[in-house]
């Protein structure tokens, strides 16, 4: 999301494809990439500019204001002239293991789900917010919960080591993604998505 960030969607094909067409639905789910700082061995696209866990702020955060400038643009998108599409703002799932892909834990398990609510309620083009962190297996309370894993893994025995980890692990292959899921996750996460969007 960030103009600033190492790999900008601004500047990527993906966007230039946006703009270039006109959309009865927009949704837009970034910012885990946003996530990443040096303390957490990714470069420095977290601006630490938003505020704290549970309670952000959208006044001089960087993530916002850029935000902000996504959903300006989006508005002028719609099918039918002069009419914005709908814009439904997803908060993303939550990163399951510290310093996965250099991303800031705290910043997508703690930030995002407080921010981006505040960012849609302050936009009036905005339709909605769709929650893929708690489906996904996020909880507000994950760094109380004596049970949150440390990350996914997959047991001697071929299980599943916490039950949402189901999302983000391929038992055939042994191997679990701390932020990107597996093809169970991807399909779970489409029916959250399609649900959110009451289709």
């Amino acid at each position: 999301m960030q103009k600033q960030g190492d790999s900008p969607f601004w500047k990527r094909p993906q966007f230039d494809a946006l703009t270039q067409g006109k959309w009865d639905v927009v949704t837009i789910m970034l910012g885990t990439n946003d996530a990443k700082d040096a303390g957490s061995m990714g470069p420095g696209n977290w601006q630490h500019d938003c505020g704290s866990p549970v309670d952000p702020v959208l006044s001089n955060c960087s993530f916002a204001s850029d935000y902000h400038a996504m959903i300006e643009v989006v508005k002028t998108l719609g099918a039918q002239p002069g009419v914005p599409p709908q814009i439904f703002l997803v908060v993303p799932p939550p990163l399951m293991q510290r310093d996965a892909y250099g991303m800031n834990q705290t910043v997508i398990n703690a930030i995002f789900p407080y921010l981006i609510p505040k960012i849609a309620a302050a936009h009036p083009a905005v339709t909605g917010v769709i929650d893929l962190f708690t489906p996904m297996g996020g909880e507000y309370e994950w760094t109380s919960d004596t049970l949150w894993p440390k990350g996914c893994a997959v047991d001697a025995a071929g299980g599943i080591t916490w039950p949402a980890c189901g999302w983000f692990c391929d038992t055939k292959s042994n191997r679990c993604d701390q932020c990107h899921p597996s093809d169970a996750g991807y399909a779970h996460l489409a029916n959250v998505l399609k649900s959110g969007l009451r289709l």
